[in-house]
């Protein structure tokens, strides 16, 4: 399985319409929804003959001069990325418990919730964080722009911590 580039994609925005567009899903099939997260675009597909609903993902790219790029895979042939819509999983008919697909949705519903968790941390000036390795004191937040300013352990060298980074952060405690 390799991966399609064309220069006719130019953009992101040309391949997904590519993408959804009901002639690549052919006379059994038909395109129920999709979504695109970051260079992932997921759909849900139903085979008419069958009723079965499944989960396709489109991992995309860009190939500079040769256009954009997706390869094409579904839910149970191996995808790692787990940034599914967790709606799709309630949509998509139950898979086997023993496959590879069911695994993967375990991992997915894991993804969300720990998204969720994190989402819902909240930070105090004193807080320690550790970041790539390296120990951060919590400052002072930094506004409007969203994350915090904080002081590197153990020099005290000031910085500014966006929330992404601070959401990948782990928090280790309060500085005493």
């Amino acid at each position: 399985m390799g991966w399609s580039y064309s220069t006719q994609w130019r953009s992101k925005k040309q391949l997904v319409e590519y993408l959804t567009d009901s002639y690549r899903f052919g006379e059994n099939q038909e395109l129920l929804k999709s979504s695109v997260v970051g260079n992932n675009h997921w759909y849900l597909a139903k085979q008419k003959t069958t009723g079965e609903i499944w989960i396709g993902l489109d991992m995309m790219q860009s190939g500079r001069e040769d256009g954009w790029g997706y390869k094409d895979l579904t839910a149970s042939c191996g995808p790692v990325e787990v940034n599914c819509p967790i709606s799709f999983l309630k949509e998509a008919s139950e898979p086997d418990p023993d496959s590879y697909d069911a695994q993967w949705r375990k991992r997915v519903v894991s993804y969300h919730k720990s998204k969720r968790q994190k989402a819902k941390r909240s930070y105090e000036a004193g807080m320690v964080v550790q970041y790539d390795g390296t120990d951060y004191r919590l400052d002072r937040p930094a506004g409007s722009r969203r994350g915090w300013y904080v002081n590197r352990q153990p020099d005290g060298m000031l910085f500014r911590m966006n929330a992404r980074q601070l959401g990948q952060a782990e928090i280790r405690g309060a500085d005493h």
